[in-house]
């Protein structure tokens, strides 16, 4: 995929209407036909990307994006060595991307701020 370097996917810029299916803008596609998401770019119908950050997820989809990338050990650690971020965790109605909580999650599972994005993208479809 030339100019698709450590992206994942298309965005796509508009609706598209195919077959009685609405695809809104800002939908991502990963379609595993790299001509054809190079057509799609290069038509301007979409862009390569991974998407919006999502400010928050809810707790519920927190735990199952940090189970899916393995990393419910080190979530489990953290939040017993800190009982007030364990208790606002459990008390919480969503989970702010920008969190001390987040951030000392990342920190102990020696992840970047790039990888934890990808986890709230992940999160936020789970």
């Amino acid at each position: 995929m030339a100019g698709n370097e450590n992206k994942r996917g298309i965005i796509l810029l508009s609706d598209l209407d195919h077959e009685g299916i609405t695809l809104p803008a800002g939908t991502e596609l990963d379609m595993g036909d790299d001509d054809l998401e190079t057509a799609f770019v290069g038509a301007g119908i979409a862009k390569w990307g991974k998407g919006a950050v999502p400010d928050s997820v809810t707790p519920l989809q927190a735990l199952a994006a940090i189970e899916a990338a393995e990393m419910k050990t080190v979530f489990d650690a953290v939040m017993a060595g800190n009982a007030r971020a364990a208790q606002m965790f459990n008390l919480a109605t969503e989970v702010r991307r920008t969190s001390q909580i987040v951030e000392g999650l990342r920190m102990a599972a020696g992840k970047t701020a790039a990888e934890i994005d990808d986890l709230f993208r992940l999160a936020v479809t789970l």
